[in-house]
């Protein structure tokens, strides 16, 4: 039996996220997706714990150039306030010296759903206010 890709149906795309900040430049309102964190192993262990008690999805990964990653996702039920914590005690250094890029996406952008591939935009966090 062959499969055949044409006549498959492509998965869901995923809800946005409660949380809505704006991009810097332009003012335009967006969705905050999550963020990435770079660090050691152990700060980034840290940060994840927070995740985890907090019920936020975050995944561990190597980089190709060998550098530990979390990249660290709202959900819809994400409550404002628990997300914008989180990421901003990232940022201040609570779990350790990280470096933190923003995942955005505009909301124009996701009137119809989220292109995961297209349509985040990976963002230094001065590049969005609240």
């Amino acid at each position: 039996m062959m499969f055949d890709l044409q006549q498959a149906t492509p998965p869901p795309r995923p809800i946005p996220p409660s949380i809505v900040v704006q991009r810097a430049a332009d003012n335009a309102p967006a969705y905050l997706m999550g963020f990435t964190a770079f660090g050691l192993d152990q700060d980034l262990a840290r940060l994840q714990a927070m995740a985890n008690t907090l019920k936020q999805p975050a995944a561990r990964i190597t980089t190709l150039d060998g550098q530990q990653q979390l990249i660290l996702t709202f959900t819809p039920t994400t409550p404002r306030d628990v997300g914008l914590k989180l990421y901003h005690d990232a940022l201040a250094g609570k779990y350790g010296n990280l470096r933190v890029v923003a995942m955005i996406v505009a909301l124009r952008d996701a009137a119809d759903g989220i292109d995961l591939d297209k349509e985040v935009q990976m963002t230094s966090p001065s590049a969005i206010k609240e």
